[in-house]
């Protein structure tokens, strides 16, 4: 209540992750529609920002707009979901995988992190892909 909460992707399918069913944007198209929601809400009222982290997907935050996040003086709250709802909601928003044909295409998605997370650990979540099929 009194607070304002937007976000960049309007689609269930297109959170920004690696995972998403729909591309992400171009950078520059992600600035601007980035703007275009922070210009619009009321900076008269609190404003929530998610921050993991710097990067969503493969696209970045501009680094002037994460500091200023980041050094915000109204606190930080931590919003802590049980695992049980965080799986039942990841398993809706990404039922598209839960398929043979999805589960292909999640192992080719999964491929994408080895840079970032390492071959090993890649290679851990698609053995896990295969059982569940």
């Amino acid at each position: 209540r009194g607070s304002t909460l937007g976000s960049v992707f309007s689609s269930k399918t297109s959170d920004g992750s690696t995972l998403s069913v729909v591309p992400q944007p171009s950078q520059k198209a992600f600035e601007s529609k980035l703007f275009t929601q922070l210009w619009s809400m009321d900076t008269e009222r609190v404003i929530f920002v998610e921050s993991e982290s710097a990067r969503i997907g493969r696209l970045q935050i501009p680094r002037a707009l994460h500091r200023k996040c980041i050094a915000a003086d109204a606190g930080i709250f931590e919003l802590s979901v049980p695992l049980s709802i965080r799986v039942k909601h990841l398993r809706k928003v990404y039922s598209v995988f839960e398929t043979p044909a999805g589960s292909i295409d999640l192992k080719h998605r999964l491929q994408r992190l080895a840079p970032r997370r390492g071959k090993d650990a890649v290679q851990r979540w698609t053995s896990l892909v295969d059982r569940a099929m």
